[in-house]
């Protein structure tokens, strides 16, 4: 989506929201990295919660899984473990590794990654769309 575009941006049952209620918070992952993060404010967490009990699709799945868009503390211990990896590892060629983040969430450990420079590649996946429209958005507010 580009910036201020928020079609298709919607909650699991297609429903829309507005990116205004969007928390933005400054995470500090290094002495050297400070990182926008922008993750689903209360009343679009609550919101996206109902969409989810209301569906007709089975609780435990991956479609009625609200909580990627919200930061996990989790999170920042990977992003500090993979800043770590990505200063001391190389590919046996001397390349710089490449990131590969499978369920991004609001994709911490991603931004960490392609802030600090020292990834060849970084791509964040997630399966919903919602999550990866609040990503995308991050990276805007981050330059990268």
């Amino acid at each position: 989506a580009r910036d201020g575009d928020d079609a298709g941006m919607g909650l699991p049952d297609g429903g829309g929201f507005d990116a205004s209620k969007l928390s933005r918070q400054i995470v500090q992952v290094s002495p050297d990295i400070s990182l926008v993060l922008l993750e689903a404010g209360p009343e679009l967490q609550e919101a996206m919660v109902e969409s989810a009990l209301a569906s007709d699709g089975p609780l435990d799945s991956a479609q009625a899984d609200p909580y990627g868009t919200v930061l996990w503390p989790a999170a920042m211990v990977v992003a500090r473990k993979l800043l770590e990896v990505l200063l001391t590892k190389r590919k046996p060629n001397g390349e710089r590794l490449s990131v590969l983040e499978l369920g991004a969430g609001t994709g911490l450990v991603s931004l960490a990654a392609a802030a600090s420079g020292h990834a060849s590649h970084v791509l964040a996946t997630d399966f919903q769309l919602v999550t990866l429209q609040i990503l995308q958005r991050a990276i805007s507010a981050n330059t990268l």
